[in-house]
């Protein structure tokens, strides 16, 4: 009898955790101490009281995760770069040293100065929204065992880096951010803007994602898709973003309207696809041959950016993803919304229940 008590472990309670995780958070500390009453250290034993209440404290508490951080007593980028790592690791996303390091130095440039303070980190922590992402999924994934992904599936080829979908989802509208799905890829399709408009216009939010020849890749995110015509659509929402090159999002100022901007077969306007700009000048604009595009910087529809860093550009590769659910609408010659008749209310319907969204 007694040494059955001996042997039996103690069970840990909490007034903060539902039962259901008090009971995972059990389980990976019992997965982790195999078979042992505690997890012994050099200079000290982790019973389940203890896990129990590091667990307590720091599940999405950006107080006292700030404390354990500063915690690691090592430089500031070490410990970002460690939590960016321990991140793609629980994602199962391959990222790229130099990808990597791009998200690094994203998070730092807001990042307390040195030398480092609990109100500094915790500041920090409070107005990041990648970073609080990153630390409470790894958080997640060690005291929970969650396997939930916080960045979506997109297959096995895109042009999209595992750093650049970390912040793009961040500026997404909350709704829809896990809902993925491929309209346009010239790898499979050709870089033809008949099947391009095609594709996307009237098939709601869109990011549209391009690769240059000169090696840069960037794009935008259009709230309210694009629809052929000569009008633009859309509102303060979209955003433009950079990848690999440079990492960052650029969002709208709110000085004009001249956001996601699709047109064809005018003699007066100007043939293609564009988000922010008019004329010649745009943050970035692709032909009607769908070879070629435009960028400038000091378009003011945006902050300041020039994503191809050329005023001419050749595309090599163009991606388009719809964001959200199937909203597709029509529009005759005047740019006047046509109703769906029922039968391909119905068809939309079906179409949308039946996508693969994130969970």
């Amino acid at each position: 009898m007694g040494n059955t008590e001996a042997r039996r472990k103690p069970r840990a309670s909490s007034l903060i955790l539902h039962e259901e995780d008090l009971h995972t958070v059990e389980r990976q500390y019992n997965a982790m101490c195999a078979g042992q009453a505690t997890i012994s250290k050099r200079s000290f034993d982790i019973t389940i009281t203890s896990f129990v209440q590091f667990a307590e404290e720091t599940l999405h508490s950006s107080e006292q995760q700030a404390k354990w951080l500063i915690s690691f007593g090592q430089p500031l980028h070490t410990i970002v770069d460690c939590m960016v790592e321990s991140f793609f690791i629980c994602e199962e996303q391959g990222c790229c040293s130099s990808d990597r390091a791009l998200l690094v130095d994203y998070l730092l440039v807001d990042g307390p100065q040195e030398p480092i303070t609990y109100e500094r980190v915790h500041q920090w922590l409070d107005n990041s929204m990648v970073f609080q992402m990153i630390v409470n999924r790894v958080f997640d994934a060690f005291l929970l065992g969650r396997r939930k992904k916080a960045l979506p599936f997109l297959g096995e080829h895109h042009l999209l880096s595992a750093s650049a979908l970390c912040l793009i989802i961040n500026y997404l509208p909350i709704a829809c951010r896990y809902q993925w799905t491929p309209l346009y890829s010239s790898n499979e399709r050709g870089l033809n803007f008949a099947k391009l408009s095609k594709a996307i216009s009237g098939m709601g939010a869109c990011l549209v994602v391009i690769e240059s020849k000169s090696g840069r890749t960037f794009g935008g995110f259009a709230n309210a898709g694009f629809v052929t015509g000569n009008m633009y659509r859309g509102d303060k929402s979209c955003f433009l973003f950079e990848d690999h090159h440079a990492l960052a999002i650029y969002k709208a100022t709110g000085l004009n309207e001249n956001f996601a901007y699709l047109n064809c077969h005018n003699d007066t306007l100007p043939n293609g696809l564009g988000l922010g700009g008019h004329g010649q000048h745009w943050s970035f604009f692709i032909d009607a041959q769908c070879k070629k595009g435009l960028s400038a910087p000091h378009i003011n529809t945006f902050e300041n950016c020039w994503l191809a860093g050329e005023h001419e550009f050749e595309v090599k590769t163009l991606e388009v993803w719809r964001i959200g659910r199937d909203v597709r609408v029509r529009f005759d010659t005047l740019g006047n919304e046509i109703p769906l008749e029922e039968d391909d209310r119905s068809q939309t319907e079906q179409s949308s229940d039946d996508e693969n969204t994130y969970l």
